[in-house]
């Protein structure tokens, strides 16, 4: 089911996430709302850390299990998770490398005096 072992660990950062919402929605009255906070934010960063390696690394085998748990991780995060594989295709420094690759080849390409110019960029 899970790709690796140690994405047990990630699978259970966000259970834990989950269970701190919880106890923050039905137990959180008086100074136990401090600590509780400063939990909160610790486990969110860690949440926008498994967010950003999932999308890298899916965590399971199936890709539906690995969809099921991108609408958790949106929920947990805030924003939904599949908006960063586009932007990230579309970012200023992708386009920055496709240029590289571009003026590498062209270059290469120009020293063997042949008239080939290839473009690596995508529309």
């Amino acid at each position: 089911m899970l790709r690796y072992r140690a994405d047990a660990r990630t699978l259970a950062f966000v259970a834990f996430y989950y269970a701190l919402l919880a106890t923050e929605w039905r137990w959180a009255h008086g100074w136990f709302v401090v600590p509780l906070v400063i939990a909160t934010c610790m486990i969110s960063w860690i949440c926008a850390v498994v967010t950003h390696n999932t999308l890298h690394s899916p965590v399971f085998k199936n890709r539906t299990a690995n969809r099921v748990f991108q609408i958790a991780l949106t929920c947990a995060y805030g924003f939904p998770v599949s908006e960063y594989v586009p932007g990230r295709d579309t970012s200023p420094v992708m386009k920055a490398r496709l240029l590289r690759i571009s003026i590498t080849v062209t270059v290469t390409c120009g020293l063997f005096r042949k008239p080939f110019s290839f473009s690596a960029t995508r529309s």
